[in-house]
């Protein structure tokens, strides 16, 4: 299932297969290369591997275009054309850019969304604008060559070097913000069907008038909802927690963090449960420190119970550092986990003898050995969903999304 509701396949990669043959001692050609590091760079900015769904044909020479390829080009949101001069010459090739061309003028979402091509051109090659096909004729394409100047002939990038990388990075970005305006314009689809199921005789065009005010009172409605977010995180990282809950309550969010909620003769315990009760979302900042915490622990594992069993709360993960897509991470956080539970229990041992009361001694060590307990479950649940990247350079893009998530819902 695509990651962008209604389509099958978030983005159709087109290409000639003569740019796909492997040179002497290469494992891959060139297009699977950039496939997968398209793949590998769109990982890395929603946490997660594989959540963006690529079409990408494994078609031989001598196999009929009608054979699935057709309806993969339908059902797919966006369109990769790597132009290069074997591309241009390829009469399958310009079929497919034909098909996904006419597709999207009457699909009900358009060629653009929120000034963005839907067609988006990669150039292997430093064509003559002239040779572009009139499909991709309006906008500048993504250069993965490294001609200087328009009389330079150039030769395609390898993925091995720096300008290959940082072209995959600028792609990245522009494709991710394109998934983000389709999900909310696909949000509107069900609302433009369910409208024209009501208005048979609706002129021709109808879909794009009503897409486009749909999407514009998304947009103008999204300071009105009040979903309630409770914001899960470790107090070593309370700067940035401000920061999220800044960002929401200028949204018009009602937002439940202790430093402002919780009252000083409170259990926290008990703000936990009630804080996650009476919230919609539960916003867990993942860190190194966090992921250690006893106290973040039972929120994220009470968050996760309550989305599971009962249905009614949904949990978004958001790191703040890399080290959970580091397999040795774990393996180190139960060494300190189990450390920390030692040291506990010679500390309760000398309470015990200046005759002292340990209870919260004993709370602590209850808190660490469920911490302990469900280490791998948490790990493993924060793996499976889509946790957003809130370093410094994704932040407004991520609370965005997290924005857009929460007035869906």
């Amino acid at each position: 299932m695509a990651l962008i509701p209604g389509f099958e396949y978030d983005i159709y990669i087109s290409y000639s297969h003569l740019d796909n043959i492997k040179f002497p001692g290469e494992a891959h050609g060139w297009v699977t290369q950039f496939q997968q590091n398209l793949n590998l760079a769109f990982a890395r900015r929603f946490g997660r591997v594989d959540l963006v769904k690529f079409y990408y044909d494994d078609l031989v020479l001598n196999q009929r275009f009608e054979n699935g390829m057709e309806q993969a080009i339908k059902n797919s949101a966006i369109f990769i054309c790597l132009n290069s001069r074997s591309y241009i010459a390829s009469e399958y090739c310009n079929l497919e850019l034909k098909t996904f061309y006419n597709k999207i003028k009457d699909d009900g979402i358009g060629r653009m969304v929120n000034d963005r091509s839907r067609i988006v051109h990669v150039a292997l090659d430093n064509l003559a604008y002239e040779e572009w096909h009139e499909a991709l004729s309006e906008f500048i394409a993504f250069p993965f060559h490294n001609a200087e100047n328009s009389e330079d002939y150039g030769d395609v990038l390898k993925p091995s070097t720096p300008q290959f990388k940082e072209q995959i990075k600028l792609l990245r970005d522009e494709l991710f913000s394109l998934i983000q305006d389709m999900e909310l314009t696909n949000y509107a689809v069900d609302k433009i069907d369910s409208h024209l199921d009501d208005n048979q005789d609706s002129p021709k065009g109808i879909e794009k008038e009503v897409a486009t005010t749909v999407v514009s009172e998304l947009k103008a409605s999204d300071g009105n909802k009040s979903n309630d977010v409770f914001i899960s995180y470790n107090h070593g990282d309370q700067k940035i927690a401000l920061d999220v809950y800044n960002f929401l309550t200028e949204a018009n969010k009602k937002v439940i963090i202790d430093v402002e909620c919780m009252e000083p003769t409170t259990e926290i315990s008990d703000f936990i449960k009630s804080s996650i009760e009476n919230s919609d979302f539960t916003i867990s900042l993942i860190s190194d420190k966090s992921l250690k915490s006893g106290w973040v622990g039972l929120e994220t594992a009470t968050t996760f119970f309550h989305e599971k069993f009962v249905g009614e709360k949904k949990f978004i993960g958001c790191y703040l550092d890399d080290k959970i897509f580091d397999d040795e991470f774990a393996l180190d956080c139960i060494d300190e986990i189990e450390g920390e539970i030692k040291n506990t229990h010679k500390l309760i041992k000398r309470y015990q003898d200046k005759m002292l009361d340990t209870r919260h001694l004993n709370d602590r060590i209850s808190r660490l050995i469920a911490l302990r307990h469900n280490f791998d479950k948490t790990l493993q649940n924060c793996h499976e969903q889509l946790i957003l990247d809130l370093r410094k350079d994704e932040f407004m893009n991520s609370m965005a999304a997290i924005l857009k998530y929460i007035n869906k819902k």
